[in-house]
């Protein structure tokens, strides 16, 4: 399960990667991140895989605070990168 509420990333620079995203993937869900190159694909599954931190909002995976609970999430998810 992941949960997204208002997350925002700003990198140096002003360069806002992701702005406000919201959403919610349930248990049992296939989520498909689609878009033009620079569009935060990568950025956001860096912050849900705890790899990034970001500047607003809130982010859950399999039940953790991805920002208060690091170690738990890295414990429930696997991540193969291309």
């Amino acid at each position: 399960m992941i949960r997204v509420s208002g997350l925002t990333k700003i990198f140096e620079g002003g360069n806002k990667a992701i702005d406000d995203l919201s959403l919610e993937v349930k248990q049992g869900e296939i989520l498909a991140l689609l878009g033009p190159n620079g569009a935060g694909k990568t950025t956001a599954i860096r912050v849900f895989t705890t790899l990034s931190g970001f500047d607003e909002g809130e982010v859950e995976v399999a039940g953790f605070n991805v920002d208060r609970d690091p170690e738990s999430v890295r414990r429930a998810i696997g991540l193969v990168a291309q």
